[in-house]
């Protein structure tokens, strides 16, 4: 018995640590990111308004509202393997839309304290 629980907590602890894909990266990690690969697919799903305000966006960053994203998602499906990396003002509407797009088998990762953290950078 103690033989068969013990192969069962392996088993568990094995399941446990296969790789699980990253939900959330932070402001200087995608900073560094987009250094190194500026053609990183970014999403900002802010309105059209707060995307031109005064937080602006960043540069290459396209602009798909979370309100507009469903109807998105099937010429974003199109784009094989391709990772997408999701902000907003502060990081809630982002993480919704990283939830839609995951829903939707694509790969999606939330930028954590969005635009406004974005903002905080020193340059």
């Amino acid at each position: 018995m103690k033989i068969l629980i013990s192969i069962f907590i392996l088993l568990i602890l094995f399941a446990c640590s296969k790789k699980v894909s990253q939900s959330s990266i932070s402001v200087e990690q995608l900073r560094l990111l987009l250094r190194d690969n500026p053609n990183t697919a970014l999403i900002d799903v802010r309105t059209a308004g707060e995307f031109n305000g005064p937080l602006y966006h960043i540069d290459g960053a396209q602009s798909i509202p979370l309100s507009d994203l469903s109807s998105y998602i099937v010429d974003l499906k199109s784009e094989d393997e391709k990772k997408y990396y999701m902000i907003c003002k502060s990081g809630t509407r982002s993480a919704k839309a990283t939830q839609i797009m995951k829903n939707s088998d694509l790969n999606a990762i939330n930028v954590s304290g969005g635009m406004m953290a974005w903002s905080r950078l020193k340059k």
